[in-house]
């Protein structure tokens, strides 16, 4: 019976389809990706087949009399996502630095937690002293925040990308008089829908690219004692206030 079902799996490749798609769908990053693709699959029927996505029935005889459309249009997509976007989301990060994004921001926290010291601070102590636990702890550290803001930056471009995609799959639907996904989606939400999702979408973009960050530190207290006491008084009772203060802030918690 198990050779039977494998036998039928491999000889209908869609078969194991919904359940592979199931699983992943609550992961963003692929249902994003996901809705990547999709934009780009209606954009091409529209264009090619002169149809949308949804209407699209697997005649193959159609595909067959414009495979090099098909093929071109594919082989365009491939080399859109991998570096026309990825150019243009770098330059519009780069641009969007100066906005004046701090007049919608609350106040940024730069104090350094009881306990914690900065990166900076651990790396130079484990150079100085050639402690090799403080460099790792410092390399591993570091690491991981490099690690988070290429996620940030990665998850910014996709999300920039399937706002290209669905303005192009827009304007691909008017020019060749197909309603594609987002003239469908147009009809549905209206100008105030559209609104919510622009400003969504500028909101994740302000979160990948533009948002401030507060000052990296881990946790050291040994080396935080040290550094506290070569502060001059005035800094010290102000550290001082700022732990009680924390301190004070967990109790009422």
């Amino acid at each position: 019976m198990d050779q039977n079902k494998d036998g039928l799996k491999s000889a209908n490749p869609v078969a194991g389809l919904p359940g592979a798609v199931f699983e992943k769908a609550w992961e963003l990053r692929w249902a994003l990706k996901l809705t990547y693709v999709c934009l780009f699959l209606d954009s091409l029927c529209a264009f090619a087949l002169h149809q949308n996505l949804m209407g699209f029935s697997g005649n193959m005889a159609m595909l067959w009399e414009r495979l090099g459309t098909v093929f071109v249009g594919v082989t365009s997509f491939c080399l859109i996502v991998s570096l026309v976007i990825p150019a243009i989301a770098r330059f519009v990060c780069i641009a969007g630095i100066y906005l004046p994004w701090q007049w919608f921001e609350g106040h940024v926290q730069y104090d350094i937690h009881h306990g914690y010291v900065t990166h900076s601070a651990l790396r130079e102590h484990s150079i100085r002293q050639e402690d090799e636990f403080a460099w790792k702890r410092w390399e591993a550290a570091d690491a991981m925040r490099d690690e988070a803001r290429t996620k940030r930056y990665q998850a910014g471009e996709l999300i920039f990308g399937l706002g290209v995609s669905a303005v192009f799959n827009a304007w691909v639907g008017i020019s060749n008089d197909v309603e594609t996904l987002m003239l469908t989606l147009n009809a549905i939400i209206g100008f105030s829908g559209w609104f919510l999702v622009s400003t969504v979408m500028v909101t994740g973009l302000y979160w990948a690219w533009w948002a401030s960050e507060g000052v990296a530190q881990i946790y050291h207290p040994t080396l935080c004692e040290e550094l506290r006491a070569k502060e001059p008084p005035l800094f010290r009772a102000k550290a001082k206030h700022l732990d009680d203060r924390g301190h004070d802030d967990k109790n009422d918690h």
